[in-house]
């Protein structure tokens, strides 16, 4: 069972708790080299939380060896409710899912 704590500082600072082997940081202590994530000048491997502020989430990334691999979900402006949910496979896009803003399914794009 995967555990995770957020505070929300601001809408780039936050404080994290995993309790689990998952690694996940914030976009802020994050850098881009060569179109790859890195955390702590290492290829990362986890998921990236990009915050909205004021405890809510604009994105989560799931990353792995420094591209897009896995779930990309966007959140509408409650940063709750799931605006959008993109595959990736080794950073190239598979397909885009989208939902109103009551989480209901509107349709799928490749």
């Amino acid at each position: 069972m995967r555990v995770v704590s957020m505070i929300f500082i601001s809408s780039w600072i936050c404080i994290y708790v995993v309790l689990n082997t998952g690694k996940e940081v914030c976009i802020n202590e994050c850098s881009i080299v060569n179109g790859r994530y890195k955390y702590q000048n290492q290829l990362f491997t986890g998921k990236i939380i990009v915050p909205k502020g004021r405890g809510k989430k604009n994105l989560e990334i799931e990353v792995s060896n420094g591209v897009k691999h896995g779930r990309v979900v966007s959140y509408h402006n409650d940063g709750e409710t799931i605006s959008s949910i993109s595959q990736y496979n080794q950073g190239k896009h598979i397909r885009t899912t989208y939902f109103d803003s009551s989480g209901n399914q509107r349709y799928d794009s490749d």
